[in-house]
């Protein structure tokens, strides 16, 4: 993996970790967002697999 999707999921850690650490309440926006980033992470590298097998 690269370092790029190690930086994108800083935001997920820090949710988690409020969560753990400080007792917040995840709101329905960042369910969303953890959600579509972790999509897109996973179709980004899909299409990179795609693109070293031709």
């Amino acid at each position: 993996m690269k370092t790029s999707v190690y930086l994108y999921l800083v935001p997920v850690v820090t949710i988690a970790a409020s969560v753990l650490i400080l007792h917040e309440k995840i709101s329905a926006v960042s369910v969303l967002g953890t959600e579509r980033m972790l999509m897109g992470l996973v179709l980004s590298d899909k299409g990179k697999a795609a693109g070293k097998n031709n």
